[in-house]
């Protein structure tokens, strides 16, 4: 039908479909603009498609909602049959987020909703959503602000720089990707690091496993761009216009640092770093990572180098597209901390959150040593609509406008002397005496990457020789070789963008760099050991227990995503440590732990093995461990094709019996534990799409 329209030159609006295809009933028309109403108030439009998405909720409570607006109002409601149709059939366009348990969900959006399906009256559901609409001025307005800085770089690029920096979820980037088919625990962690310069670049700086995303990465990326400009057309523009995310890696005090030393050093004249408001952050940016998802989604991508085929496939249209592997990045936080004002805070958290600063060049002086002046504002718009709770007020909710000032103001000293307006962060700036070094691996990186390759080999080389290749390719030749950045270094210089102009030619150091260590959300302890068992020869420790020795499984890309940096970068890191955890990317994944009784008897050499949540009568391996090795398992070690690194804990060929048991056991998982550690997932990916306190999630995952 649609195809015949086009023949005739007929382009329909989609209020002319909605109405071709809308069923001739009061209550079908009712539910059409109640639904219209209801997505126009708390529907996102997005950039880069045709689509308006909702923050996620579950179906049923919208329904609930509408059932509320009918019996309010006194209009008939739909069932949830039709309701359903309706959705499908008139609005295809407006889709539900897909849920993800981070923090930075908008507080305001999240409590008016609440509001909404507590009360029941019309007159007090009108007011709550005059509230929200009027919520919807104020996120919208600092969207509207962007683009019209945006605008300014398409327009007059000789004279404004708009670039924008962001991650793309990390879900979205597993290796290997096997087209939703199935998921794998065999995946290594990759992170694609945007940099959006509207009207001349887009380039992807992409991290694996041994390289902890964070701010060092978001400032090398930051960096990397400006020195591409200033090589393609020889100089900056007077002003640049950065736009981030509110992410910690973001809003760390090292990148206003670096944004400083950039004015100060006159690489250009003003530098404005923005944000949106929390919970409203989507922009161009996530368009391109759209874009790049849905390339990927539906295609088989076995491999680092599959997956840059299809990136650049799926950004062939935009110019100038550039992929940007990297294996270490300078320690920009370490270099920058002694030279940041340490009592600067308060900036980045909840209510003393400024989304704006700006740094300007000015004539050195007392007050602006280093000829730089730093200001900042809540918002970039001059007038925010801003919503409070107040019992007094109707709904516990009031509106009030607020006028964004610029700070610090100037004022009169208690001498008499004008402190005029402005600011600065650097106490002083970094000289040639000033060492630069780079950021630690992640520790055990190579014994985790030889793992993965080796179980993904296992797994292509049967069916896709080519692909099973590239995984060679990528351990012996494209990878660290090493789990240390300093012999990595050795063969590899490092590279720091604007090295000369920016950090004064500051020498390179990579003696000495210590591993940046991974941790979970949660403090974690070890268990004892209890069961006293009729074995011979047992090892006891100080407190009288047995010794133990605990293997933790390798593999899952998810650990590393919330792995803490050095001293330094806590330092440096801004105050708000909560938006540091996501939980969707940094779900534990020792899943299943193996303690081994360390006890060999020297009569029979028998070893008795106690694995956690496993029934030990029902997988007795005495018996097994006394049978000659099985076809299998003679395979299993011929396809082992990637030698872990020299520094390994683990010797490639053991010496004695309880060695040979921990080789055969690395990185393998019985049936049991696969099934088990899915149905775990299962729990986690349930509790966490709802809200539950800390006892009641325990208490749902055990």
């Amino acid at each position: 039908m649609f195809d015949i329209f086009s023949y005739l030159g007929i382009n329909l609006s989609r209020e002319q479909v909605q109405a071709m295809k809308i069923p001739n009933g009061p209550q079908s028309l009712a539910c059409y603009a109640w639904m219209s109403d209801y997505f126009q108030m708390m529907g996102d439009s997005m950039p880069n498609m045709d689509e308006v998405h909702l923050e996620p909720i579950d179906i049923k409570e919208i329904y609930e909602e509408y059932l509320d607006d009918a019996k309010s109002t006194g209009f008939e409601a739909l069932n949830t049959t039709n309701f359903t149709k309706i959705w499908r059939n008139l609005f295809p366009h407006v889709k539900i987020r897909e849920f993800k348990a981070v923090t930075g969900k908008c507080s305001t959006c999240a409590k008016l909703s609440d509001a909404r399906k507590l009360y029941k009256d019309r007159e007090r559901r009108v007011y709550l959503t005059e509230m929200h609409f009027l919520h919807r001025s104020a996120y919208m307005n600092e969207r509207m602000k962007y683009a019209e800085r945006r605008q300014l770089a398409y327009k007059l690029p000789n004279s404004f720089l708009s670039i924008i920096i962001d991650g793309m979820a990390q879900n979205h980037c597993k290796l290997p990707w096997y087209n939703n088919l199935k998921d794998t625990d065999n995946a290594l962690p990759q992170h694609l690091q945007g940099v959006l310069n509207h009207g001349r670049s887009f380039t992807i700086f992409r991290t694996f496993h041994n390289v902890r995303s964070g701010a060092n990465l978001a400032i090398h990326s930051f960096l990397c761009e400006l020195e591409e400009t200033i090589n393609r057309e020889g100089r900056l523009p007077d002003t640049i216009f950065l736009q981030i995310d509110g992410g910690s890696e973001n809003t760390a005090k090292a990148v206003l640092g670096i944004c400083e030393l950039l004015v100060a050093k006159r690489l250009t004249k003003k530098l404005v770093i923005s944000r949106l408001i929390v919970g409203h952050t989507h922009e161009d940016i996530d368009a391109v990572f759209a874009r790049i998802w849905l390339a990927v989604r539906n295609q088989l991508v076995l491999s680092p180098q599959a997956y840059e085929e299809i990136l650049m496939k799926a950004l062939r249209e935009r110019k100038n597209v550039k992929i940007v592997d990297l294996f270490v990045v300078p320690d920009y936080l370490k270099y920058l901390q002694p030279f940041i004002d340490p009592e600067f805070a308060n900036y980045s958290k909840g209510k003393n959150t400024q989304l704006q600063f700006i740094f300007e060049a000015v004539v050195p002086e007392e007050h602006f040593p280093h000829g730089v002046k730093t200001t900042y504002r809540a918002y970039a718009s001059d007038n925010v609509v801003k919503i409070l709770e107040n019992e007094s007020s109707p709904c516990c909710f009031e509106a009030i406008n607020e006028v964004t000032s610029i700070f610090p103001e100037s004022y009169v000293r208690s001498d008499g002397t004008i402190q005029p307006e402005g600011m600065y962060i650097l106490k002083c700036l970094p000289d040639e005496n000033s060492v630069i070094q780079p950021m630690g691996f992640i520790d055990n990186s190579r014994e985790l990457l030889v793992n993965i390759a080796n179980k993904i080999h296992k797994e292509l080389f049967k069916y896709n020789a080519k692909r099973a290749q590239d995984w060679i390719d990528f351990v012996e030749n494209i990878a660290p070789q090493t789990n240390s950045a300093t012999t990595y270094l050795n063969e590899n210089p490092m590279h720091v963008p604007l090295r000369q102009i920016l950090f004064s030619n500051a020498t390179i150091d990579s003696t000495s760099i210590l591993p940046v260590k991974s941790s979970n959300s949660l403090p974690s302890i070890k268990t004892i050991p209890t069961v006293r068992w009729s074995g011979a020869n047992q090892n006891f420790n100080a407190t009288g227990a047995p010794k133990i020795r605990r293997i933790r499984k390798i593999g899952e890309p998810q650990s590393f995503s919330n792995s803490r940096s050095s001293n330094s970068e806590e330092v440096l890191s801004n105050d708000n440590t909560n938006d540091e955890i996501n939980h969707s990317n940094s779900r534990s994944t020792n899943l299943e732990e193996i303690i081994l009784n360390d006890n060999i008897n020297e009569e029979n050499n028998h070893i008795q093995i106690e694995e956690l949540g496993m029934d030990h009568q029902k997988n007795d391996l005495n018996t097994a461990k006394n049978k000659p090795p099985t076809k299998k398992n003679r395979k299993r070690k011929r396809m082992s094709i990637f030698a872990p690194a020299s520094s390994s804990s683990h010797a490639p060929v053991p010496d004695n019996a309880r060695d040979v048991l921990e080789a055969e056991h690395e990185g393998e998982e019985s049936e049991e534990d696969i099934t088990s550690a899915n149905i775990h997932k299962r729990k986690i990916r349930s509790a966490t799409s709802k809200e539950y306190s800390l006892g009641e999630l325990f208490a749902k995952l055990t």
